[in-house]
C-alpha cells in the first residue's frame, strides 16, 4: 500500500486539510486489501518541526469508509488538523498503523 498526499490547503480559519491517495501495491497471490474508516484512529497524525502533535479534527471522502481495493486501484480522502502553531513551517505525516511517516512536507 503505498500513501501519498496529493495537497494541503489552509484553511480561512488557519486549519490545514490534507488530500491523500492511497494505493494498493499486491503481491500476485493477494486479490484485494481492506481499509479500514480512519474515524476515530489516534495513529493517524501530524508533527511539525518544532515536535508538536496534531490530531486530526475531521476526515472526508474515503477516508471515512471501510472499503477494499484490488491491485493498483485508488482510494482519495482527506483529514482536517487545528491550526499550526506559531513558527512550525513544516509537517510530516504519521500513519502508525502501517509504519509510515511522509518526508516533512513545508507550508508556504
Amino acid at each position: 500500500m503505498s500513501e501519498c498526499v496529493t495537497n494541503v490547503h489552509r484553511m480561512p480559519d488557519g486549519n490545514l486539510r490534507f488530500d491523500f491517495t492511497w494505493t494498493a501495491n499486491l503481491a500476485p497471490a493477494v486479490k484485494e486489501v481492506l481499509i479500514y474508516s480512519a474515524l476515530g484512529n489516534t495513529n493517524m497524525y501530524l508533527v511539525d518541526n518544532l515536535g508538536n502533535r496534531y490530531d486530526f479534527l475531521q476526515a472526508g471522502g474515503d477516508a471515512t469508509l471501510d472499503i477494499k481495493l484490488s491491485d493498483q486501484q485508488s482510494a482519495h480522502g482527506w483529514f482536517l488538523f487545528p491550526a499550526p502553531v506559531p513558527g512550525a513551517t513544516s509537517f510530516t505525516f504519521v500513519d502508525d498503523d502501517n509504519a509510515i511517516r511522509t518526508q516533512p512536507i513545508t507550508l508556504r
